[in-house]
């Protein structure tokens, strides 16, 4: 074959076949962090006491906080998704990701203002806001393992801006396994103490990406 020839073969061939497919390592990764938190809330913190009263008294605020737990997770997953992609940019942009707290916000200091807030304790296990929060925080660290090793292995460029949205995802799980345990929570718990693990998941994932998330 002549070199003209091969060069010509070569450049009609078919792109090469990216052999981890992004979309489904994410989702996949986010299935498993889901399971293992949800294993891991329900053994080590139990579910919710009488907590087919608790959501009829509270089925609303319960409701508010789950949403804004998803929400928050669902775009930090699609931004996760385009960060794995190495060159490609975000479809969905930076502020995207910032609605979810501005409204979860809005709605608590309504309740504040409207004096809805009841007296009682956060939950029904009577742990204080702190307890909560550092408990979310811990039911965070699985799903932030679990994600970093799959997006990882996607080799994305962005390390420090991946690592951030990594933590943000794994915060949003974290924070879901404890709603569940702790569905009592009032739309100003979930303000502070759902925003607080996520956040601060975040900034691990931020401080920690460029190393913990470098290809070898």
């Amino acid at each position: 074959m002549r070199t003209d020839d091969l060069i010509a073969d070569l450049g009609a061939a078919p792109p090469p076949l990216r052999l981890i497919d992004p979309t489904w390592t994410v989702l996949g990764a986010v299935l498993l962090s889901c399971l293992a938190v949800a294993t891991i809330a329900f053994a080590w913190l139990g579910l919710g006491r009488d907590i087919e009263n608790i959501l009829a008294l509270r089925r609303h605020e319960f409701l508010i906080n789950l949403a804004f737990v998803v929400s928050v997770g669902s775009v930090a997953m699609a931004i996760v998704r385009d960060l794995a992609i190495p060159g490609k940019a975000t479809r969905l942009p930076a502020r995207a990701v910032v609605v979810p707290f501005v409204l979860i916000a809005a709605v608590a200091a309504h309740e504040a203002g409207t004096a809805t807030l009841h007296h009682d304790v956060p939950h029904a296990d009577g742990a204080s806001w702190l307890t909560c929060l550092w408990q979310t925080s811990m039911l965070a660290l699985p799903p932030f393992a679990i994600l970093a090793f799959g997006i990882r292995r996607l080799a994305p460029t962005d390390l420090r801006r991946a690592g951030f949205y990594v933590g943000l995802l794994a915060g949003a799980i974290g924070s879901m396994g404890f709603c569940l345990h702790a569905p009592a929570g009032t739309v100003a718990f979930g303000a502070t103490v759902y925003t607080g693990g996520i956040l601060g998941m975040a900034m691990v994932g931020g401080w920690i990406g460029p190393r913990l998330l470098r290809w070898r």
